[in-house]
C-alpha cells in the first residue's frame, strides 16, 4: 500500500515514454516550422505577384500613352495584345466613361463581378477561382487623362504550388514524426540500457549477496553517479546487516550467559535448595546478581535502542562543566583506590547539555579506563573550550590498544579481548553508549591510543 502524495501511474516502459516525448516535441516542433515556412512562402508569392502587377500595369500605361501619341486610339486590339505575355492575366482598357473598349482576356472571368478599384492590389475571390489580384491604374500623362487600366492576375498556379507545397510539408511531418520516434526508440534504448543492467545485476542482490556490487559505466554521466550511489548504499546496507548479525549473536551470547547461570540455579534449587539453607542463599544472591546484570543489560539495549530510532530525549542545559569533572573524580575515588585521578579544567567553561547523559558519557570513559588500567595507574579527566565546541576527555595509562582496534571500539559488543572482557564482566556496550551520547549532541568522538600506552577518548560537543 502506498502512503503520501499519489501519482498517475504511466504505461509503458522509460524508452518507450522517452520515445513518445520525444517525439511528441519534434512533431510540434516540426508543426509550427511547416506552418511558419507555408505562411511565409504564401506571404511571399503573394507579395511578388503584387509587385508584378504594379510594375507590369505601369510599363502597359506608359507604353498605351506613346501609342496614342503616334495616333493609335485605345480600341485598337494591337495596343493590349503586344503585352499578352502571361496567360494567368486579363488586361481590361477603359475610356474615360467607364467603358471598356479593350482587353485581353487569358481566362474567363466575369467582368461584371469585378470589385471597385484600391490603391494597392487585393487579393479577391470571383466565379469560384481563389487567390484572384485585382488592380486598376490610370492611363494619362502629365496633362490628359485618356482612361483606366485593370489587371486581374489569376494566382491558381500558385495555389496549385502551395498546396503541392503543404501536401509535401505533411508528408515531411508525418516521415519526420515516424524517424524521431524510431530513432528515440533506439537511442533511448541505447542510453538505458545500463539501467537495464543495473536492474538485472541488482536483482541478483539479497541478504545473501550483499557483498555483490553493480558495474559501473565508463562514461562520467548520471549512470555512473547512480551506480555509484547504489554501489554506496549496497556499502553500508552490507555494513548495516553485517553489525546487526553480530550484534544480534553478541546480544543472544551475552543473555545466554545469565539465563543458563539463572536455570542452573532454578535445578538446583528444586533438586536440594528446598531444605538446605546454604544453597538457597548462594542460589539467591546469585540469581540477584545475574537479575542485575540482565536488567542493566536491557536498560543499555534500550537506550541504544532510543538513539537508533531518534526517539531520544534531551534535557538540555548549561552548566559548568568542570565542576561536574570534579564531581565525577570525588565519587569515583571514593570507590576505587587502586587508581590515581585527576582533573585538568579551567573554571567557568560552560557546556549547553544533557547534564544526566553527559554524566553517564564520563562514566562509561571511567568504567572503561578503569577496567584495563593496571593498579596505580592513572587516569585524567580534562576540558578545553575552543572558537567552536567545547572538548571533553579522559586519559588512561593503561594497556592501550592496536590502532587496528580503534575503528571499531565504540561499535556495539566489539571485544579487543574477549578474554579479558570475561574477566572485567563487561558488557561491550559502555563505548557504544559514549557513541551514542555523543551522536544525540550532534558532537564528534575521536579516539586515541597506543599499545602499552593508554588510551585517551575525546568527545567534542558544539556551542
Amino acid at each position: 500500500m502506498l502512503y503520501g502524495k499519489k501519482h498517475k501511474a504511466k504505461k509503458g516502459t522509460l524508452s518507450k515514454r522517452l520515445a513518445r516525448t520525444y517525439a511528441s516535441f519534434f512533431a510540434g516542433l516540426l508543426f509550427v516550422l511547416n506552418v511558419v515556412i507555408f505562411l511565409s512562402l504564401s506571404s511571399f508569392l503573394i507579395d511578388r505577384q503584387k509587385q508584378y502587377i504594379i510594375n507590369t500595369i505601369e510599363l502597359v500605361s506608359d507604353q498605351i500613352v506613346e501609342e496614342i501619341y503616334e495616333g493609335d486610339v485605345l480600341d485598337d486590339d494591337r495596343i493590349l495584345a503586344e503585352f499578352n505575355i502571361n496567360w494567368n492575366l486579363n488586361m481590361l482598357l477603359s475610356d474615360l466613361s467607364g467603358n471598356v473598349v479593350n482587353r485581353v482576356r487569358n481566362f474567363h472571368i466575369d467582368e461584371a463581378t469585378l470589385p471597385p478599384a484600391k490603391e494597392s492590389p487585393q487579393l479577391k475571390l470571383l466565379d469560384g477561382k481563389q487567390m484572384i489580384l485585382c488592380y486598376e491604374h490610370v492611363v494619362s500623362d502629365d496633362n490628359t487623362t485618356y482612361g483606366s487600366l485593370y489587371f486581374v492576375l489569376n494566382m491558381q498556379t500558385e495555389l496549385e504550388f502551395l498546396k503541392m507545397l503543404a501536401f509535401l510539408l505533411v508528408g515531411a511531418n508525418v516521415a519526420g514524426v515516424l524517424a524521431a520516434i524510431f530513432v528515440g526508440w533506439k537511442t533511448s534504448r541505447k542510453m538505458l540500457a545500463p539501467i537495464d543492467h543495473m536492474i538485472s545485476d541488482a536483482n541478483t542482490i539479497n541478504s545473501q549477496r550483499l557483498n555483490r556490487r553493480l558495474d559501473v559505466p565508463e562514461a562520467e554521466d548520471e549512470l555512473q553517479k547512480l551506480s555509484m550511489t547504489i554501489n554506496s548504499m549496497l556499502d553500508r546496507m552490507e555494513e548495516a546487516f553485517r553489525l546487526q548479525g553480530r550484534f544480534a549473536a553478541d546480544a543472544s551470547h551475552e543473555l545466554r550467559t545469565p539465563l543458563s547461570i539463572l536455570q542452573g540455579n532454578a535445578d538446583m534449587l528444586e533438586r536440594w535448595g528446598r531444605n538446605d539453607p546454604v544453597v538457597l542463599d548462594e542460589s539467591i544472591t546469585s540469581i540477584q546478581k545475574q537479575t542485575s546484570y540482565m536488567n542493566k543489560l536491557v536498560d543499555n539495549l534500550l537506550f541504544l535502542a532510543r538513539g537508533d530510532s531518534g526517539t531520544q530525549q534531551l534535557k538540555k542545559e548549561a552548566f559548568d562543566i568542570g565542576l561536574l569533572l570534579y564531581e565525577m573524580v570525588e565519587e569515583q575515588s571514593s570507590i576505587d583506590e587502586a587508581h590515581h585521578y585527576h582533573v585538568n579544567a579551567p573554571a567557568n567553561i560552560r557546556l549547553l547539555a544533557d547534564r544526566s547523559m553527559i554524566k553517564q558519557l564520563l562514566h562509561a570513559l571511567i568504567d572503561n579506563s578503569v577496567k584495563y588500567t593496571p593498579a596505580g595507574g592513572d587516569i585524567t579527566l580534562s576540558c578545553t573550550e575552543q572558537d567552536n565546541g567545547i572538548s571533553i576527555s579522559v586519559a588512561d595509562t593503561g594497556i592501550g590498544m592496536e590502532p587496528e582496534h580503534l575503528a571499531h571500539v565504540f561499535e556495539r559488543f566489539y571485544r579487543v579481548d574477549q578474554a579479558r572482557l570475561r574477566a572485567t564482566g563487561g558488557m561491550g556496550l559502555g563505548l557504544s553508549i559514549v557513541k551514542a551520547i555523543v551522536d544525540v549532541h550532534g558532537g564528534k568522538l575521536h579516539a586515541d591510543s597506543e599499545k602499552g600506552k593508554g588510551t585517551h577518548i575525546t568527545a567534542t560537543f558544539l556551542k
